[in-house]
């Protein structure tokens, strides 16, 4: 099964709403007060995953941010955290998708691991 379709079919397991749009499988994942998107970008054998933060980072705040970046990446095991020169941050990890008998487990860790490290440090970045 390609990546994409093990992608699809862990969110619809999952009861997630999803749309294929510019190349990514994006769909919203929200806890408590907190909202956000999450990107997927499939490939061969791999999952990037990117939880992008719905705010833009002011001009005046964002050497704090990428400061506050440094200190994540520096704490995180799987992936890093960055902002885009428009300002907005992304946390991206990947699913290695190389066996078919773990590709589903390793796509599940991803996504719980994005939506750990975007809502653990969500308060470093919100406006």
């Amino acid at each position: 099964m390609n990546t994409e379709r093990q992608l699809t079919a862990l969110l619809d397991d999952s009861g997630v709403v999803w749309r294929r749009e510019m190349g990514e499988i994006r769909f919203r994942f929200t806890s408590g007060a907190m909202t956000w998107e999450t990107a997927c970008r499939c490939l061969d054998n791999q999952v990037l995953v990117y939880g992008r933060y719905p705010f833009e980072i002011p001009a005046d705040r964002r050497t704090q941010a990428l400061e506050a970046c440094g200190g994540i990446n520096s704490r995180v095991v799987r992936g890093g955290i960055y902002l885009t020169p428009e300002g907005r941050v992304v946390f991206r990890t990947w699913a290695d998708m190389g066996d078919a008998y773990t590709a589903r487990d390793a796509l599940a860790r991803a996504l719980e691991y994005n939506i750990a490290v975007v809502t653990h440090f969500w308060g470093r970045f919100s406006p």
